[in-house]
């Protein structure tokens, strides 16, 4: 399966270019970033694991798009056949300059809409599945004006921290805050199969990344 992944320097889309490269099901996963990704990100063993876990970067290409409100024919070109998109970019910054953060978190998500639609256009005839792990912004939108292409799933995931955080699963399900490699586990799932739900909340993405991490999901 061929998958799209935006936002592979932040943390969170670092996790999930880590479940990417490690999981079978994707043969081929294409980063759309504007800058290169840093080593540790795509070296072949993943120190975060207690175990050694081996990391595919053969299918990994990484394409730098300084302006994501654009796509050249020739990123087109690299995005055509692909199954999925798992988009982590986005901005915080609405508090202080709600015009930047229109554009990162409205503009481009809409012009990914368009540009995915066109590269799926002619193809196998399935939809792309579009997991977006922020809030609306215009996506359900974007999604039901290209319906045909491509359908759209939601992560609400409120707060997020580190694999490593000390405090208990049940202190941290109480306050609503999800893990980062059990987040990145359930939008990789999602990716791959889909939903029930299109806009899936903390809880369901907690016990989905767990029953994808124990090996039952």
């Amino acid at each position: 399966m061929k998958l799209i992944l935006t936002g592979a320097t932040g943390c969170i889309g670092q996790e999930v270019l880590r479940h990417c490269l490690k999981n079978p099901a994707v043969t081929s996963l294409v980063v759309l970033s504007r800058r290169a990704l840093p080593d540790k990100a795509i070296s072949e063993h993943d120190e975060s694991e207690l175990k050694t876990v081996t990391h595919d970067a053969s299918k990994l290409k990484t394409i730098i798009l300084e302006d994501f409100s654009s796509y050249p024919d020739s990123v087109l070109l690299e995005l055509a056949g692909a199954d999925a998109c798992i988009w982590s970019l986005g901005d915080k910054l609405g508090r202080v300059d709600p015009a930047a953060s229109r554009r990162v978190n409205v503009d481009f998500i809409a012009a990914a809409a368009e540009a995915f639609a066109t590269a799926r256009r002619g193809g196998n005839g399935k939809k792309l599945r579009f997991v977006y792990g922020e809030s609306e912004n215009g996506l359900l939108a974007a999604a039901k004006e290209h319906e045909e292409w491509f359908e759209a799933y939601l992560a609400r995931t409120g707060p997020a921290t580190a694999k490593g955080n000390p405090l208990p699963n049940a202190l941290l399900d109480a306050c609503r805050v999800v893990r980062i490699h059990e987040l990145a586990a359930a939008l990789v799932k999602t990716a791959l199969s889909g939903n029930e739900s299109q806009i899936l909340g903390c809880d369901a993405l907690i016990a989905q990344g767990r029953a994808v991490l124990a090996g039952s999901g």
